[in-house]
């Protein structure tokens, strides 16, 4: 990731010193790095997909050796009401206020 953030402050210093017509390569690099979660992600499926065999029984084995089972799905939900730090979160109406406004701002 730190390397897209160098490609974007390297492309948006060139695009401060070329011309218009050596602008549209250093502006789709710079669209490129801002994209980097995207492509952190794509480039993981890939990985994945290409390191992965068919063994003789039929079945998909991976060829980077993994430690443990993954679970499928999501973790069971439990309120948070008998953990001691939501208790002191509680006590204050500023934090409820600052959750709030913060859960508001990212959604």
């Amino acid at each position: 990731l730190e390397i897209f953030n160098q490609l974007k402050t390297y492309c948006k210093n060139k695009l401060k010193t070329y011309a218009v017509d050596n602008a549209i390569l250093y502006c789709s690099l710079k669209r490129f790095s801002e994209m980097k979660e995207i492509c952190v992600v794509i480039f993981g499926v890939l990985f994945g997909y290409i390191t992965t065999q068919i063994s003789p029984s039929g079945e998909e084995v991976t060829i980077v050796p993994t430690v443990g089972r993954l679970p499928s799905g999501l973790p069971a939900f439990s309120p948070p009401w008998d953990i001691s730090a939501f208790a002191e979160f509680i006590a204050y109406p500023d934090h409820i206020k600052h959750l709030i406004v913060g859960g508001v701002s990212v959604a």
